[in-house]
C-alpha cells in the first residue's frame, strides 16, 4: 500500500508541475518538487540549483509558487542553491527583488517590490490617474526565512540573518541578526 501511495503520488505531482509549467508565460531552469505558476514581461534570472518545494511540508499537493514580473521593467533574481519552500509568492511590480545564494525560505512566503495601488483615496485606481509606489527588495545571501513570512517594498535584508515566522518585515534589517514579530525588529545578534 505504501508503495502504491508513493507512485500515485509522484504521477500527480509532476502532472500538476508540468500543466503549470504549461500555463506560464515564462519558463525557467530551477529544481521544481511543486508546481511554479511564472507571469509576466520582466525578466526572471535563476541561479544555479535553486529548489522550489518540500515533500514533507504543508501544501506540497495543494499549493503552487506564484513568481510575477509585471512589467519590462521589473526583475526577480534568485541566487544559486537558495530553497523555497511550499506556496511562494514573488511579485514585482515595476522595481526588482533579489534574493541572495544559499537562502532558506519557509512555506507561505511573500516579497512584494510594491503597494499595486496608491494609498490616496482618489488615486486609488490607474483610471483615476494613480501610480504605486514601487521600491527594490534585497535579501542578502545565507539568510534564513520562516514559515508566513512577509517582505514589503523597499526592504533591505542582509546576509546571514534570520527572519522569525509570521514576521512582517517592512524595514531593513542588518547582516548576521534574527529578526521577528509585526512589525519585524532585531531580536538579538547571531
Amino acid at each position: 500500500m505504501k508503495n502504491r501511495f508513493f507512485y500515485v503520488s509522484k504521477i500527480y505531482q509532476k502532472y500538476r508541475i508540468f500543466f503549470y509549467t504549461f500555463l506560464s508565460s515564462q519558463k525557467i531552469n530551477a529544481i521544481k518538487r511543486q508546481p511554479i505558476l511564472i507571469e509576466g514581461k520582466g525578466t526572471i534570472t535563476l541561479g544555479k540549483n535553486v529548489t522550489f518545494g518540500v515533500k514533507k511540508s504543508p501544501f506540497f499537493f495543494s499549493g503552487y509558487t506564484y513568481i510575477e514580473s509585471r512589467s519590462e521593467d521589473s526583475s526577480i533574481s534568485i541566487g544559486s542553491n537558495s530553497f523555497i519552500n511550499n506556496s511562494a509568492t514573488i511579485i514585482s511590480n515595476g522595481a526588482s527583488i533579489v534574493i541572495g545564494e544559499k537562502c532558506l525560505i519557509g512555506f507561505n512566503f511573500q516579497v512584494l517590490d510594491s503597494d499595486f495601488h496608491n494609498i490616496e483615496p482618489s488615486k486609488r485606481f490607474v483610471s483615476d490617474g494613480g501610480s504605486p509606489v514601487n521600491k527594490d527588495v534585497f535579501i542578502g545571501d545565507n539568510v534564513f526565512i520562516g514559515n508566513n513570512v512577509t517582505v514589503l517594498k523597499g526592504v533591505r535584508i542582509g546576509n546571514n540573518s534570520v527572519i522569525a515566522n509570521g514576521s512582517i518585515v517592512v524595514k531593513d534589517i542588518p547582516s548576521n541578526v534574527i529578526a521577528g514579530g509585526n512589525i519585524a525588529k532585531v531580536i538579538r545578534d547571531i
